[in-house]
């Protein structure tokens, strides 16, 4: 009995993550200029803080892969909905 409400629980969990990372990949938000303030390692995963034109920082775990393509202060278009981080485009470079 025990081991079968543990096992519900994990299903429920990693349903609910699936439908909020579907959800924010399925958003129409608009792309914001920003900044790289941050990175930082947290395991497995970075967390990336990333600094708006208007001076708001956001914070994001991202993937090492993507985030080893950055450097703090590189400079794009960044997409993000809510908590869930969806794209950095850096701006191109001279």
């Amino acid at each position: 009995m025990v081991m079968f409400i543990l096992v519900s629980v994990i299903i429920i969990c990693a349903i609910v993550v699936i439908i909020k990372g579907t959800a924010a990949n399925i958003s129409k938000d608009a792309p914001i200029h920003a900044k790289v303030a941050v990175i930082k390692r947290t395991g497995v995963f970075k967390r990336a803080t990333f600094e708006l034109d208007s001076g708001e920082r956001l914070s994001f775990q991202v993937a090492d892969a993507q985030a080893s393509m950055w450097a703090e202060g590189d400079t794009g278009m960044l997409s993000y909905h809510k908590d869930f981080f969806k794209s950095f485009t850096r701006d191109g470079r001279g």
